[in-house]
């Protein structure tokens, strides 16, 4: 259930950098991860202007793909596992993975019978579109436009440049001990589930910072991995197989004995905006879905989720996944900033 590699965090730093690439904030990361991009030679940087490496899509099938690799698996072996995985069963998973954020009923039956050639199927394809996301229609007109070959060969120097200027060797090194010291913070539990997905669905939650899914709507198994470029967010990707990259937590990297803890810094950044402070008076009234959110504080859906992310991020929210997501509001955590702010004022002066 627990997996840990660099081949997942390749996958999830393209992931990032394509966001950056499109002028898209993170977070937590937003400057590190502008730096891998500036760092990009002039090849890395033709293969990210391909709209397929600008959305998350390609990105996600990638992690999937990643993700059945073995533990500690290198970015070397993820860069051998793509190059055999056969480009059309590649070109309908990320189809599939587009499909998902639209309206369609069967992402995956829909992508299968793309690749199976069925004109009603590309015309049914073509006719979707996300409009929260921008950058959704060009990456499915160009996927519909490239053969799977060119498809795959447009993703292989996608993650080639990833891993010529994201993991190099020592880094790579650094990198992996620290997903290790993540995932077995969370082994120990997760093993003890035995199955049941009552005490997976927990396991889930905590590692994610508050979100709540029906285990038993994956009909294959979940897998749930640390990340470290895309904090403060998770990354869900795979409508069959489920592959939940939880963002490391900051007791997990290294921190001085004067910083203050990171739980009370997210906590803090979170309170610190005017318009999250407006959104969890709005969940004080019970949950509430994107939709909704958005209207009572007269915000864009995006502006809104991207709050959502930095609250849930804080614990301060919790997120139920579904056909919908539902938001509603910790209480307890946010009761426990006194707390954490005491101690540590103490600790300074002790």
């Amino acid at each position: 259930m627990v997996r840990h590699s660099t081949a997942i965090e390749l996958a999830v730093t393209g992931l990032a950098m394509a966001r950056r690439a499109a002028g898209l904030e993170i977070g937590d990361t937003d400057a590190e991860i502008d730096a891998l991009v500036d760092s990009l030679p002039a090849s890395g940087r033709a293969a990210f202007a391909h709209p397929l490496l600008r959305e998350d899509a390609a990105w996600t099938t990638l992690a999937v793909a990643f993700a059945g690799l073995p533990d500690a698996a290198t970015a070397a072996e993820a860069s051998a596992l793509l190059a055999g995985l056969p480009p059309a069963e590649l070109w309908q998973g990320v189809l599939a993975a587009l499909a998902c954020h639209t309206a369609a009923s069967d992402p995956v039956g829909l992508a299968a019978a793309c690749a199976a050639g069925d004109r009603r199927a590309r015309a049914a394809v073509a006719a979707l579109d996300d409009p929260d996301d921008e950058r959704w229609r060009p990456a499915r007109d160009e996927l519909l436009r490239l053969s799977p070959s060119r498809a795959k060969a447009v993703l292989s120097r996608g993650v080639d440049a990833v891993r010529r200027v994201a993991f190099p060797a020592e880094r790579e090194h650094e990198i992996a001990a620290i997903l290790a010291r993540s995932a077995a913070s969370l082994a120990a539990e997760a093993s003890a589930t035995q199955g049941r997905a009552e005490a997976i669905a927990r396991v889930i939650e905590r590692a994610t910072g508050g979100v709540s899914i029906d285990v038993g709507s994956f009909r294959g198994p979940i897998v749930l991995a640390p990340g470290l470029a895309m904090r403060p967010w998770n990354v869900s990707a795979g409508p069959d197989d489920a592959v939940i990259v939880y963002r490391v937590a900051a007791d997990d990297l290294e921190r001085r004995d004067d910083e203050p803890p990171p739980a009370l810094v997210r906590l803090t950044r979170a309170l610190g905006d005017e318009r999250r402070l407006r959104l969890l008076h709005v969940l004080a009234g019970g949950p509430a879905g994107l939709g909704a959110l958005s209207s009572a504080v007269g915000l864009a859906k995006s502006t809104v989720h991207h709050h959502l992310v930095l609250l849930r991020d804080a614990g301060l929210v919790a997120v139920r996944l579904g056909d919908d997501y539902e938001y509603e509001l910790r209480r307890e955590v946010l009761a426990s900033l006194g707390g954490l702010l005491a101690t540590y004022l103490g600790e300074a002066t002790s």
